[in-house]
């Protein structure tokens, strides 16, 4: 239980369709946690968003604080994104302001860097990382699982790269990369959770920033518990496709928000 005797609030999100990903495996997994009792165990409410989050950036913008509000300011925000090229699942470090000019989202719009500053100010912060101490958070997490791991290091490589195409604004145009997709589509990850601080510069990237900020800002205002704290972080999965992958994807993340709602209490 958490120092006060209340439960841990644990907000989780996915997304919705991007690209030509038609299911998205993020909020496949969210759906799984709203459907058990008590996943993760006494102590710990989950709270699994009922519908998933849009992959456009400005919707983004709005989507974060609101998400704060609709839920009664919980205690960590886990939001959940798929990485494309990825066969393993890793917890994110940072998220920058900037640099979502490059990729059209599902509207095939981009954000341009003042929009991002009319939002959070000019005096923002170029770059933000969570406050929750990741390295014992994925320490924590192996330890939770019961599946093989990986060796738990940095990694490197934009996850949503492989499947984006460059664009300016409206018609810019995506494209998938079914040779990246068809390459780490089969891997089923085999429960390897890693530390990664290259969240990208994509609707993912977008969100995080945007989820921080609005956190610390709500929390230096109204002084709840863990006041100041940036307790957010974004877990990108791999692509998980089938009831027996999303089993195990939902056990990953069951895992990790064990190891989450640990490291506050």
């Amino acid at each position: 239980m958490s120092q006060d005797d209340q439960p841990v609030r644990v907000l989780v999100t996915g997304f919705g369709p991007f690209l030509d990903v038609s299911i998205n495996p993020s909020f496949e997994i969210v759906k799984l946690l709203s459907e058990q009792h008590s996943p993760a165990g006494a102590g710990i409410e989950i709270i699994a968003h009922p519908v998933p989050l849009k992959a456009a950036y400005r919707s983004l913008l709005q989507t974060a604080p609101d998400l704060l509000r609709q839920h009664d300011n919980p205690d960590i925000v886990l939001h959940i994104g798929l990485a494309t090229d990825r066969d393993y699942f890793a917890v994110e470090q940072s998220a920058s302001r900037d640099g979502y000019h490059q990729y059209p989202d599902v509207e095939r719009q981009t954000l341009r860097k003042d929009e991002g500053l009319a939002v959070w100010g000019k005096k923002s912060a170029d770059k933000l990382e969570t406050t929750l101490h990741l390295d014992a958070v994925v320490r924590s997490w192996k330890r939770n699982l019961s599946l093989p791991f990986g060796d738990g290091g940095t990694v490197d490589g934009d996850p949503g790269r492989p499947l984006l195409k460059k664009g300016k604004g409206r018609g810019g145009g995506q494209k998938r990369n079914d040779a990246a997709w068809a390459a780490r589509g089969r891997a089923l990850a085999s429960g390897d959770v890693r530390l990664s601080d290259d969240v990208g510069d994509y609707v993912c990237g977008l969100l995080y920033y945007a989820s921080m900020a609005a956190m610390q800002q709500l929390r230096d205002r109204v002084g709840r518990r863990y006041s100041g704290a940036r307790n957010v972080v974004f877990l990108h999965v791999p692509p998980l496709e089938g009831e027996a992958a999303l089993a195990k994807g939902l056990e990953v993340v069951v895992a990790l928000i064990k190891a989450l709602a640990e490291s506050v209490t």
